[in-house]
């Protein structure tokens, strides 16, 4: 029988869709395979790196600016975004956000990447 640690690791690895979630300061705390996939980040190398580090604003992001997605608390749901992957291609995605709270404290923000084009 899983844990219930290992259960939620099981659901997040097996989703279809990119999943990436930082800490409070931004820094990533988790991708499931999907989103190693659509970025190029490993999640051994991406772990403790900042957001802007995984989704090369400088290579062509578009979307919110991630510094206020991060910041903003609000739930963002298949906004377009373009971003530049670690191999360099230029993808385009729709990207959904949410802060994560602990109890009242946000402890961070999961986006989950959608791999519909932003026309679909």
């Amino acid at each position: 029988m899983l844990d219930y640690m290992q259960f939620h690791r099981a659901i997040l690895d097996h989703l279809n869709e990119g999943v990436l979630a930082t800490d409070a300061a931004g820094l990533v705390q988790y991708m499931n395979p999907v989103a190693e996939r659509m970025t190029g980040w490993p999640l051994w190398e991406a772990v403790n790196r900042p957001l802007a580090d995984i989704l090369d604003q400088q290579g062509g992001w578009q979307g919110p600016p991630l510094p206020e997605l991060l910041d903003s608390g609000d739930c963002i749901l298949q906004h377009p975004c373009r971003y530049q992957a670690r191999w360099g291609e230029i993808l385009e995605r729709r990207v959904s956000a949410s802060p994560l709270y602990q109890g009242s404290f946000r402890c961070g923000t999961v986006l989950v990447f959608h791999e519909a084009s932003p026309s679909a």
